[in-house]
């Protein structure tokens, strides 16, 4: 019996991956977004959400976030003032559910 337990799969946890985000990754929008979406491949502590955009100039754009958010969940969302033309970096960083942090970046365009 013990060996039997020494030959069992652990089971398999997933690290957080971003699976869609609004605007998209590369995207170039004509009406700027008041409202970021980034949604993960599993679950995810939203207390320990670190998200950030950049503007054009390297600038913090402030984002708020939604009142009543859940401790857990795969989106996040943040709305902000509307967005100038150029290009805006967001860079993320999650911690899963299987305890990992795993973080990324993308950019979009404003017309």
């Amino acid at each position: 019996m013990a060996a039997l337990a020494l030959f069992t799969a652990a089971p398999a946890f997933a690290h957080a991956a971003l699976r869609n985000a609004v605007p998209s990754a590369g995207a170039v929008v004509d009406q700027p977004p008041t409202k970021l979406s980034l949604e993960f491949s599993c679950a995810i502590d939203l207390t320990q959400v670190v998200l950030s955009v950049e503007d054009p100039a390297g600038h913090q754009v402030a984002l708020t976030p939604p009142e009543g958010e859940a401790k857990s969940g795969t989106t996040i969302e943040r709305t902000t003032a509307a967005l100038a033309p150029g290009r805006y970096k967001v860079a993320w960083r999650v911690l899963s559910v299987d305890g990992h942090h795993t973080r990324g970046t993308y950019t979009f365009d404003v017309k």
